[in-house]
This record gives C-alpha cells, sequence and structure tokens, in this order.
C-alpha cells in the first residue's frame, strides 16, 4: 500500500535512513505530479520534517548524489535567489497509487513549474496534481522566508563620517605646519590620535590641541633653515594632544601723535 502521495518504494528502500525517507517525505507532499517538480524552503522542509536545517541539506545532498532527486537553483524575476526547485525521478514521478502509472509521464510540458488545472493524474485533485494547491504551497512558503531584496542600485556605501573628518583636521594641520615631507606616515601617527571610541567632546579638543601646538611651532621655527626644522612625523610622536597650546593674540596700541 502507499501512504498519502508517496509511493511505496520510499518506505521498502533499505538504502535510504529515516532522516532523508522524511525529506522524501515533505518533497513528495508538495511535487507537481505532471512535473515531478516542488520547491519548498529549507525552513519548511526542516519545518514539516522536524529536522533541524543542517540535517535537510545533508539528507538533500544525500538523495541529489543517489539520483533520487535533481536540485535546481532559482531566481525571481528580479534576478534575487529563490528556493532550490527539486525534481523527483524515478519512480518519484510515478502516480503513487497502487497498479496506476502517471499517464504524463514522459511527455514534454511547456509549462514545467507552473500549475496546470485539471491535468497529469485521474486523481480529482489533491496534493501530488497538476493544481493550483501544490503550486501556492510552494509560492506562500518560499515568499515568507525569503528575506526583503533591494535593487542593487539602490545600495549606497555606508560614508565613514569619523575618517572624513579626521582627514579634514589633518589637512588644516599639514598647512600650519613648516615643513612638507612624509605626509602620508603623518596621516598615520596623526589618525591615531582619534580612535573611534574617542568620545565628540575629547575628540573636538584634540583637534583644538595639535591645530594650536602646529601653529605655536611654526611660530618658533620661522627664519629657521628646513634641515633644523622637524619631520612632521617625528614632532606628531613628540606633541602631546591633550596638551592645550595657549595663542597669544598681538594688540597693536596707536601712540598719541601718529596719524
Amino acid at each position: 500500500m502507499s501512504f498519502a502521495m508517496i509511493p511505496d518504494g520510499v518506505f521498502l528502500d533499505e538504502s535510504i535512513c529515516a532522516k532523508e525517507k522524511l525529506v522524501l517525505a515533505v518533497l513528495y507532499f508538495h511535487r507537481n505530479q505532471r512535473t515531478g517538480e516542488c520547491f519548498p524552503s529549507l525552513s519548511r522542509i526542516s519545518k514539516c520534517s522536524g529536522l533541524s536545517p543542517k540535517t535537510v541539506k545533508r539528507a538533500i545532498s544525500i538523495l541529489e548524489a543517489g539520483g533520487r532527486i535533481e536540485r535546481k537553483k532559482r531566481f525571481s524575476p528580479n534576478g534575487d535567489p529563490d528556493s532550490n526547485s527539486y525534481f523527483l525521478t524515478g519512480w518519484g514521478q510515478a502516480d503513487p497509487t497502487r497498479g496506476q502509472i502517471d499517464p504524463t509521464l514522459g511527455q514534454a510540458d511547456p509549462t514545467r513549474g507552473h500549475p496546470v488545472p485539471g491535468v497529469g493524474s485521474h486523481r480529482p485533485g489533491g496534493w501530488g496534481q497538476g493544481d493550483p494547491l501544490t503550486y501556492d504551497l510552494n509560492k506562500e512558503e518560499e515568499q515568507k522566508n525569503l528575506p526583503p531584496q533591494s535593487p542593487a542600485s539602490e545600495l549606497k556605501p555606508r560614508r565613514n563620517v569619523h575618517g572624513e573628518r579626521i582627514k579634514a583636521a589633518f589637512e588644516e594641520v599639514w598647512q600650519l605646519y613648516p615643513k612638507k615631507q612624509g605626509k602620508r606616515a603623518a596621516f598615520e601617527v596623526f589618525s591615531g590620535f582619534f580612535p573611534a571610541i574617542l568620545g565628540a567632546e575629547r575628540l573636538n579638543q584634540r583637534l583644538q590641541n595639535i591645530g594650536g601646538q602646529a601653529t605655536l611651532y611654526a611660530k618658533s621655527v620661522q627664519g629657521t633653515e628646513a634641515r633644523y626644522i622637524k619631520n612632521p612625523v617625528n614632532w606628531l610622536r613628540e606633541i602631546d594632544p591633550d596638551e592645550v597650546a595657549i595663542i597669544e593674540e598681538e594688540t597693536w596700541v596707536r601712540a598719541e601723535g601718529d596719524e
């Protein structure tokens, strides 16, 4: 005898284990009898069989290697990955009613993968028919388990706001410093003062401190030969980014009698 829409061969085949038979049973539940095709999601197979997704994947691979099913990738009209389709081969395409043969076996089917109402078996509807039930079961479950897809054109790289700000601040300090040498190495040392975990208040203070120290150093070496001015990398390694630089502004007072 047969159980539901599952042929005797599934239960009598001693070359496959119980877990593989469970997976096959779920595939039979979803198959289109005319085409032998079904496309339930892994989560659907796992839920119906009571097996973990990892065990389901392993069972499917074993069944495929044994020639009992054929697995093919599917894609949505937008080109996004969809649930795999499975074709039940061999006795998997025969009508499971004892002594009956599926009259559509071996016929070309231009509508493969789509419901064909009233065609494909002597049974008046049911899981294994080419009717909307099988198709709707698959489509409902695959859409439920697919993550939302976004068009590739809408994907934009996330801006590194922190990195952009540090780079802009470095350019300002670089313009203030009296010696232009080893810019890339200097930026590496400079950016080390501003880890991403640094709070906004302390980050702002450090930017202000370093800019002030660069201004003071530039004033202190005015008129000095370039060879006596510190390399920017060495200067950055020596400074304390938390040291406040006090810049005194010069005030011009007009003397009496000056015109």
